[in-house]
């Protein structure tokens, strides 16, 4: 994981790679990244992206989301 921090911007990086000693012996690559932007010391909102790729088959996933976060 990685972190930068730019006033109320931060950009978030962050790398996994994850293998099975199962007879299948998949080995997946992850890697995602992320903008989020600090309206308050309450509220956030944020981007991200993801993505997986087996290295054994053709399952790859992709993911991106939207959100805010509000303290109470």
């Amino acid at each position: 994981n990685a972190t930068y921090t730019m006033g109320n911007n931060k950009a978030i990086v962050q790398y996994g790679d994850f293998e099975t000693d199962s007879e299948n012996d998949t080995s997946f690559d992850t890697w995602s990244l992320a903008l989020e932007h600090k309206f308050s010391k309450r509220t956030s909102a944020y981007a991200a992206y993801a993505t997986a790729d087996a290295d054994s088959n053709d399952d790859d996933a992709d993911v991106f989301s939207l959100g805010m976060i509000h303290n109470f």
